[in-house]
């Protein structure tokens, strides 16, 4: 988190403790830390809607393969069919065919992806679950049928072990 980041997280805080405290509603809050405690978990509570592209003449798809980069990490791939990345329209209306995609690892948002390939740090020793959903400009999930269009990969990381 950077320092504007976290400027601008403690002053929601107080926002919310402030509004909370003199306001009341359905649950009081009485302490700063509870209002950050609260502002953060909703946060995590945001929800996309969908967007379903059954009907669309060229049906996007998307195909993750992940490549173990020379020095650190991992290089992701995002191989995608009847679709566009437009980061220039994100947080605009749906344009058919077009948007970003949403990278998780291990079931955690962890970024949105604005092209066809993504650097991650190597995760921690163990199996580790990695994937992508494509995504309107307007956020929302795409899905056909009532299907999502994402691909995961599931990874390995061993212990390394020195001699």
């Amino acid at each position: 988190m950077t320092d504007k980041e976290r400027t601008l997280a403690v002053l929601a805080a107080v926002v919310v403790f402030l509004g909370g405290y003199f306001l009341g509603g359905q649950q009081r809050v009485t302490s700063f830390g509870q209002a950050f405690e609260s502002l953060q978990a909703s946060s995590h509570q945001h929800k996309h809607g969908t967007i379903n592209v059954s009907a669309n003449a060229a049906v996007p798809s998307v195909d993750l393969v992940v490549h173990q980069d020379a020095i650190s990490g991992r290089n992701l791939e995002i191989l995608t069919k009847n679709f566009r990345f437009a980061p220039e329209h994100a947080s605009s209306k749906h344009v058919p065919g077009e948007g970003h995609a949403h990278l998780y690892i291990d079931g955690k948002k962890v970024a949105r992806v604005y092209g066809h390939w993504f650097h991650i740090a190597e995760p921690a020793s163990g199996t580790h679950s990695i994937r992508v959903t494509l995504n309107s400009n307007s956020h929302d999930d795409l899905v056909a049928g009532n299907k999502l269009i994402e691909d995961e990969e599931i990874i390995t990381i061993s212990t390394k072990t020195e001699d």
